[in-house]
Formats: structure tokens, C-alpha cells, sequence
């Protein structure tokens, strides 16, 4: 079975009332980074956890499913993360 990985940062940035701007100035982030879905580093991905004081299972969720579609993340099918490939 498939999964595709959904990012929350977006909602976790709402609840707190920080915009995309002030993440950028203030961890050097962009938050475009996670949104386009491919490749986040995990020095970003510690960036923003500690930021935002959360750990990564509450930016990043992995949805199972049977049919993960590629424009979900907006990678090509050979960069697409899946479940599998984490």
C-alpha cells in the first residue's frame, strides 16, 4: 500500500499566528520548501521543529491510501515520497 505525506506546517503556523515571511526571517526556512513536497532536508526540518517547539510526526503525516496521486506533491513520479521510501 501507498502513502503520500501531507504537511501541517501551514496549519501549525495559522495556530500561531506566524506568517510565511517572519519563518523565513526567523529560521531561514521557506515554507515553499514543504510546500512543493520533494526534498526537505532534516536541518530544515529541525529548524522549524525547534522554532515552533514540535516535534516532526506533528509537521509531517503519512497518509495511506491506494491511489497517491503526483500532483498531491507536485514531484515527478521517480521523486514522489512514498510510506515506503521514507
Amino acid at each position: 500500500m501507498e502513502g503520500h505525506i501531507v504537511y501541517r506546517l501551514d496549519e501549525l503556523l495559522k495556530e500561531r499566528g506566524i506568517t510565511a515571511s517572519k519563518l523565513k526571517t526567523d529560521t531561514g526556512v521557506r515554507l515553499a520548501a514543504f510546500k512543493d513536497g520533494c526534498y526537505v532536508h532534516t536541518e530544515m526540518i529541525d529548524r522549524v521543529c525547534d522554532y515552533l517547539n514540535v516535534e516532526p510526526y506533528e509537521v509531517f503525516e503519512v497518509v495511506f491510501d491506494e491511489d497517491t496521486e503526483t500532483e498531491e506533491t507536485g514531484c515527478g513520479p521517480d521523486e514522489r515520497r512514498t510510506a515506503d521510501g521514507l
